[in-house]
């Protein structure tokens, strides 16, 4: 995963872009009246007739490009230059860029990536997502990501498809719930790129979709500065009504709107384009911003369905569309007489494509029911009856094409896809042609507009209707997206009867500046990239962070309070292995309403190690933080943990021992301990607490070394405890509501061979666990320790154990029981591991949602420096924060939230161990709280606490630093749900640090604020 700083290189084409700027600028006012200045660039287009995008009259030239941007254009004084083209005689303009295409559907076809029917047009800019069906906006952006294109690929959010996700098929309004879940949809779509939100009105289920709900799904796209691109409800007979419908949904949204594939269709219609470009000419004087796009041909192409039996003329379906008309003959009646109507309206329809019916294709229904000797509305209803094929549509009026045209708010687009030549497929030449018919056939030959104007329609109006960010237009520091064509030879070469052919005449096509057509002949390479829309403002290399992590909502976060919780000036270091608090799995902190509980540690004193500590409850309360009671009575070893319940009960977990004292300066000892539960009055917590002490009738021998989880379901007043016994078990007691125990033993599981293994024995123990009870179903996952892996050879002990490297906590394992009373717990699986790099995997937080998906995040250490420099000096230093989501013990998705290290980035996250931590707010969002550290003095003011936001379909945000006065240094604790607490806000945080040597409990309450246009 690329890194979401800015990285040096970066850094540096910026520098080097704004000096390109400045000494653009000083060419651009010097170029009459002093010597330029010598210019170095990569690639010199010398002396070709340049259209900058804007309609203005070309002008003789050069135009030189470095490192992807353009740093001069006019006369040029050439520096040092890589590569010069002789343009003279050609046309130079800005890349081309269709508004409108279906290539989403095409794109993964094999050969079709290159999309070579649009780049040898010079189209360098495809948008996709139409008609209200584009493809997820998350998945396909990463598929280009990650696979390529030939073009630059710019997409939208389908309504249809928004809409299916939630209704189905139904033919109804949404619900309040159903329409705010089509709001949230549109809004992720937003902040993972998408450049708007397109509808199919036509189209079901977009055509059951009332003006109301287009309105307030736009308004999520206008919230985030996208546009509203529409095939509009009817092309034919209501073509006016549709277009005041789209006016209508742009003034009440406030997003900019787009007519689709502009034209009045059906014979009965023709002529009435012009009534709806004067309905559209007063909106604009009015204020709207509305445009629209058009492709240069007399007939349209979508389903033979579609075409012939619309659906709102006739509600049908294929299922039952014999069985209906063979036993209503009214309704066998109406199917006929609309199929022939619409049949009257069009001179011709051919079909395009078709699995059922291959022979068909390329041939008009009237041939085809000619040759088959039936009448042609019989024959729609027999081919329908299998599929509903592709067709071409013969339905417009040329003098209404080449009116449009010439239309200065018209950008021209193809409707089309990405295809190669294909002799089973025999779709509209628009495909192949579109953009060289417009300006080659149009424009060129036949005069109809100006060149300057055709272009202008395919390059600067179509970047302007969408605020496409620097491209669209040859101008001084924008992206070296450019074509050059040969204006004699420029030509589609497409028709209806041969409508695979590729366009004619472009010599160079450039993608920032990579040569993607050279000498007519297309690259090999894909230069084409995903352009994702930024809000107004937000540039692309701002943006990087976003796009590495899926572009999640917005936030801020605010810090409501940091304060300190407890000096503790009798605190002394206990040697015992344990800090103020214990590590990952603990439950530290809880809330009960507008109090919280904080369970600290203390040295008892005059004691030895290792039960030379006891526990200390604090409370804040409206007047702060006070002490309630400390152990006067227990000595353990390690710290406390703390649940609670939704009605208020308040629990810790203590393992006293019952070793006698061991006077300091002694020798460290441990013994046996007595796990149990204390129960404290939650409203006089400074009242002795009742003792709840589980039975186990295996008896296991309990000692001072636990690695006690603790958990409670809060809703239902449950608890359960997990407390390690000896070296291949773990021990748990369940406590139900009505006061009852049950208790078992959990195996570890099976580690390497006793010889190398941490305790000698088979199993490997998980520590530091979290425990997750929530309706009597228990998850436990935890790291387990592991000397050898997969490079060592055991034999080589100095590259192999604790004394010399550290911990080697190498697996992250799991379990879970879906049944804590009644259904055993499930075979171990391993979620993580470092095993191929020695680093090593520590846990940080879990959730269980109430959907019963479990998430859980972790982070992943890198090999021990000195160990990596003297033994595998091939192995790179890298860190990562992790993230996975399982349901009913199996994973359903895992992945790098975070890297950085060597290759992976100067900015990375650390921790290790309790590092990073989930915050839930009571919408079920769930925020990552973690630390980063910059490692190059570009990246070190990076350094610090930060907040990430996982959305509902598990995208990612950017982090967000969270501006505590001081960075968490090194353990922290949330008000977890894992200890019973109800979802908040706002999130509580309890983290151990030390002011000028002192141990110091801290607390900081932190508030997140979602930026305008989340509608979650």
């Amino acid at each position: 995963m690329k890194s979401w700083i800015m990285n040096v290189r970066q850094a540096a084409r910026v520098d080097r872009l704004l000096a390109g700027l400045i000494l653009g600028l000083s060419l651009a006012r010097f170029a009459t009246s002093a010597p330029a200045a010598d210019v170095d660039a990569d690639l010199l287009l010398c002396g070709g007739t340049i259209h900058d995008g804007s309609g203005a009259e070309p002008r003789v030239g050069d135009v030189a490009v470095r490192d992807g941007r353009i740093v001069a254009i006019g006369k040029v004084t050439p520096g040092k230059i890589g590569r010069t083209i002789d343009c003279r005689g050609l046309v130079v303009a800005p890349g081309l860029i269709d508004l409108h295409t279906h290539s989403d559907g095409t794109l993964a076809q094999p050969g079709v990536r290159p999309a070579l029917n649009y780049l040898l047009q010079g189209c360098t800019t495809m948008c996709t997502g139409n008609c209200g069906g584009g493809k997820d906006v998350a998945k396909f952006l990463q598929d280009v990501d990650a696979n390529g294109a030939g073009t630059n690929i710019i997409h939208l959010v389908g309504h249809g498809s928004v809409r299916q996700a939630v209704l189905g098929s139904e033919r109804r309004a949404p619900t309040a719930e159903e329409l705010q879940r089509m709001q949230a949809s549109v809004a992720q779509a937003m902040r993972h790129g998408a450049w708007g939100m397109s509808t199919g009105l036509i189209y079901a289920p977009g055509s059951y979709a009332q003006s109301e709900e287009l309105v307030a799904l736009a308004q999520v796209v206008a919230a985030h500065g996208g546009m509203y691109a529409s095939h509009i409800r009817d092309e034919g007979d209501h073509l006016l009504a549709a277009v005041e419908e789209a006016i209508r949904i742009g003034r009440q949204s406030g997003a900019p709107i787009h007519i689709s594939h502009f034209k009045s269709m059906q014979i009965p219609n023709w002529g009435r384009i012009r009534e709806a470009a004067a309905m559209i000419e007063k909106a604009r004087a009015e204020g709207l911003a509305i445009t629209a796009d058009q492709y240069p041909y007399t007939a349209n192409s979508f389903s033979l369905a579609d075409a012939t039996l619309p659906d709102s003329q006739v509600r049908w379906s294929r299922a039952d569309l014999a069985k209906r008309m063979a036993d209503e003959p009214e309704f066998a009646a109406q199917v006929r007489r609309t199929i022939a109507d619409q049949l009257a309206r069009t001179e011709k329809i051919e079909i395009a494509a078709s699995k059922k019916f291959p022979d068909y294709v390329g041939k008009s229904l009237k041939q085809i029911a000619a040759e088959e000797r039936i009448d042609t509305v019989d024959l729609v209803l027999k081919i329908l009856a299998q599929e509903a094929p592709q067709i071409v549509s013969h339905s417009m009026s040329e003098a209404d094409v080449r009116w449009a045209m010439t239309l200065p708010w018209v950008t021209t687009a193809s409707d089309g896809s990405a295809r190669t030549q294909n002799p089973n497929e025999h779709h509209h030449p628009r495909n192949f042609g579109t953009f060289a018919r417009k300006i080659g056939h149009y424009a060129i030959r036949e005069k109809v507009l100006s060149l300057p104007q055709a272009i202008r329609s395919a390059t600067g109006l179509p970047a302007d209707a969408f605020g496409i960010p620097e491209r669209g237009y040859l101008r001084l520091g924008y992206h070296a997206d450019i074509v050059v064509f040969d204006p004699a030879s420029y030509r589609d070469q497409a028709t209806f009867d041969r409508p695979q052919e590729y366009a004619t005449g472009v010599r160079y096509v450039f993608l920032a500046g990579q040569a993607a057509v050279d000498g007519g002949k297309p690259s090999d390479k894909l230069f084409g990239r995903v352009l994702r829309h930024r809000p107004a403002g937000k540039t692309a290399d701002a943006a990087d962070a976003a796009d590495a992590a899926g572009a999640a909502a917005p936030f801020d976060v605010r810090v409501e309070v940091d304060e300190v919780v407890c000096e503790l000036p009798a605190y002394e270091v206990t040697n015992n292995g344990s800090g103020m608090f214990w590590s990952s799995g603990s439950t530290q902190m809880v809330r009960l309403g507008d109090r919280l509980f904080v369970s600290a540690f203390e040295a008892v004193p005059g004691a030895a190690p290792l039960n030379n500590a006891r526990w200390a409850l604090y409370e804040r309360g409206p007047e702060g933080w006070k002490l309630c009671q400390r152990d006067q009575h227990d000595r353990t070893r390690e710290p406390s943990s703390l649940a609670t319940s939704h009605a208020g009960r308040l629990l810790m977990s203590v393992n006293p021992t019952l070793a006698h004292l061991v006077p300091a300066p002694a020798k460290p000892a441990g013994g046996p301990a007595r796990p149990e539960f204390l129960e404290f009055d939650a409203a006089h917590p400074e009242r002795e607490p009742r003792h709840l002490v589980p039975g186990w009738s295996e008896e296991p021998k309990f000692t001072e070394h636990s690695y006690r989880a603790f958990s409670a379901d809060g809703k239902n007043g449950e608890f359960i405890l997990f407390n390690k016994v000896g070296t291949s078990q773990t021990a748990w007691a369940f406590f139900d509501r009505n006061g009852h125990w049950k208790t078992g033993l959990l195996t570890w599981p099976r580690g390497e061979d006793p010889k190398y293994s941490v305790w000698h024995d088979e199993y490997t123990p998980v520590n530091y666990a979290n425990a997750i009870l929530s309706d009597r179903q228990v998850h436990y996952l935890g790291q387990s320790p592991i000397n050898i892996w997969n490079r060592i050879d055991p034999s080589e002990t100095e590259t192999w154990g604790r004394d010399k490297w550290g911990w080697r906590m190498r697996k992250l394992h799991y379990t879970w029981a879906p049944e804590i009373t009644s259904k055993p717990f499930t075979e171990w699986i391993v979620l993580d591991d470092a095993m191929d790099d020695g680093g090593t995997v520590g846990l940080g937080d879990s959730w269980l949602a109430p959907d019963g998906r479990l998430h859980v995040v972790w982070q992943k250490e890198p090999i021990h420096p000195k160990l990596r420099d003297t033994h595998f000096p091939d192995i790179k230093r890298d860190w990562r924060m992790c993230y996975a989501v399982l349901k009913d013990g199996t994973m359903l998705d895992k992945r790098v939230l975070l890297a950085g290290g060597e290759t992976a980035g100067a900015l990375r996250p650390t921790g290790y161990i309790g590092h990073p931590r989930f915050h839930i707010t009571p919408d079920h969002t769930i925020y990552v709280l973690c630390n980063l550290v910059g490692t190059t003095p570009q990246t070190t003011a990076q350094t610090g606490s930060y907040a990430l936001r996982i959305e509902s379909d598990g995208s990612v945000s950017a982090p967000v630093r969270i501006p505590l006065a001081r960075t968490i240094p090194g353990t922290f604790f949330t008000a977890t749900p894992r200890a019973g607490n109800r979802l908040t806000e706002a999130a509580d945080l309890l983290i151990a640090d030390t002011v000028e040597g002192k141990p110091v409990a801290r607390y900081a309450r932190l508030g997140f604020l979602v930026s305008l246009g989340d509608f979650e």
